[in-house]
């Protein structure tokens, strides 16, 4: 090597990589008492569609039901593929533009910009896609850019049907610490909730069954869970198995063996 192409000794070095970002998350399910809840840490930088999976495996839920966020009044979920519900988003702000009264020209006017704002351009010009269409290059957001400060609270929905209802709370954001496998539970209360029983409230007639030998869901409850199923059981240890099996940590976040 030339001499003169040698790097000089005071070259700067490369910045180096910002360190990642653990969100520790408190997951309830709504309009239980006393509520089952679980404590998740989880990576900033994975995408939404993996917390939904760390929800669903940190609670029990194996099945293939729909499920979404609602984070800031916007809606990702299994509908759009996770990612933004544009047509949802626009027609909650539409309705609201209508019931100011104003007039036909800033009624339109202030519908363009919010399409321009919504989809990327006006649903008023002749050649604009069809509403509902999403960009195909479009990837799913990551946790870190849809939730950035601690105690922002989002809601999350399980099974359209059985309609779980849970609140998102971030409690902390903080470097990971070395060594550790992300995501893990490090804390919680109460077992998994029953799949398929019907939602919160059927859920509730299990909890009662299970203290009241002559409950009306008592046999149900036999039948579904067994005579041994333990409503206030809860370990922590049991829903890292789970989700160690069910989703590998991020790159550099594993302990090496």
């Amino acid at each position: 090597m030339n001499k003169n192409d040698a790097e000089p000794d005071d070259a700067p070095s490369p910045d180096p990589e910002p360190p990642l970002r653990i969100y520790r998350l408190k997951v309830t399910i709504d309009s239980l008492a006393p509520p089952i809840w679980r404590c998740l840490e989880f990576p900033g930088d994975l995408p939404v569609d993996f917390l939904d999976h760390a929800i669903r495996t940190a609670f029990g839920w194996t099945g293939d039901h729909g499920s979404e966020f609602v984070i800031k009044g916007r809606r990702y979920g299994t509908p759009t593929n996770w990612l933004l519900d544009r047509d949802a988003l626009f027609l909650v702000e539409e309705r609201r533009i209508r019931r100011e009264h104003l007039s036909r020209k800033e009624e339109r006017e202030r519908l363009k910009a919010l399409s321009v704002e919504v989809y990327g351009y006006s649903v008023f010009d002749e050649d604009a896609p069809e509403v509902g269409e999403q960009d195909e290059e479009e990837e799913i957001p990551l946790l870190c850019e849809l939730v950035r400060r601690v105690r922002t609270k989002c809601r999350y929905r399980f099974d359209f049907g059985d309609d779980w209802r849970l609140t998102v709370e971030v409690e902390r954001i903080d470097p990971a610490e070395p060594g550790v496998e992300y995501p893990r539970c490090i804390d919680g209360a109460r077992a998994d909730p029953v799949e398929d029983c019907g939602g919160v409230w059927a859920h509730a007639e299990f909890i009662a069954a299970a203290k009241d030998p002559h409950h009306g869901c008592r046999e149900r409850l036999l039948e579904w869970m067994g005579p041994k199923w333990d409503p206030e059981h809860f370990s922590v240890d049991e829903v890292n198995r789970r989700l160690r099996k069910a989703i590998p940590p991020p790159k550099g976040t594993a302990t090496e063996t």
